[in-house]
């Protein structure tokens, strides 16, 4: 069972999360923070992260802007995993984003479907410099449920490519980057994050190739079947 800290745990998406995980006996929220404490959970509610003495396996948020900074500095310390929801952060902000994400998995999650902004297009017509590596970060995201989503850095990079014809991207973990969750899965998607941008600028959903296995030490290389696109 994943064990959930709920950063932002009384207002209106924090409310809609606690009743879904309720439901959902893979999960459990095993605490809240907020600073507002007058709504009633099942779970024990703190008004600061650093309040909080809870065991989790990651920490969800849905709170506002100013809660960001200690949100991220209390993850990074703790080695512990946070998905991102808050919107309206600063460049600085979204710099620190960046930073806590190369220290522990810190990722603004979105999604073609709530964003305003975005178009399917063919995944044939997704332009090779779509990906510009030293522009941006490439995210790598496993699962839909944001309960059991695993997202990870291609710290070594990727690009857009063909195979026998069909749109795919590759994507590069560097050696010392954990690959397991990605070896297991059979689909995900590609984010593209340029610097300093909060939402991605192009959004590829794929179903992982085969791919021989890389000599011990060398980064792996992974490939993708671009099955839909979203562009900016």
């Amino acid at each position: 069972m994943i064990k959930i800290i709920m950063h932002g745990c009384n207002g209106k998406m924090g409310q809609v999360i606690t009743k879904i995980a309720e439901a959902d006996s893979k999960v459990e929220i095993v605490a809240g923070v907020d600073q507002f404490q007058g709504v009633q959970n099942p779970y024990p509610v703190f008004s600061s992260m650093e309040a909080c003495d809870a065991e989790a396996d990651v920490v969800i948020d849905f709170s506002n802007a100013a809660a960001v900074d200690g949100l991220l500095d209390y993850c990074v310390n703790r080695q512990l995993p946070v998905v991102l929801c808050t919107t309206g952060l600063s460049e600085a902000q979204l710099e620190k984003v960046e930073k806590a994400a190369e220290l522990t998995p810190a990722i603004p999650v979105t999604s073609p479907s709530t964003m305003p902004g975005y178009k399917e297009v063919a995944p044939d017509q997704v332009p090779a410099n779509a990906i510009q590596m030293g522009a941006g970060r490439l995210v790598i995201a496993i699962g839909s449920d944001p309960f059991n989503m695993t997202m990870m850095t291609a710290n070594a990079g990727g690009s857009i490519g063909k195979i026998s014809g069909s749109p795919v991207v590759f994507s590069i973990l560097s050696p010392d980057q954990p690959y397991e969750q990605l070896e297991k899965a059979e689909t995900y998607s590609i984010r593209f994050y340029p610097t300093g941008q909060k939402e991605p600028s192009v959004i590829l959903e794929c179903q992982k190739l085969p791919a021989p296995t890389p000599m011990e030490g060398q980064p792996r290389t992974y490939a993708g079947k671009i099955t839909k696109a979203f562009m900016k």
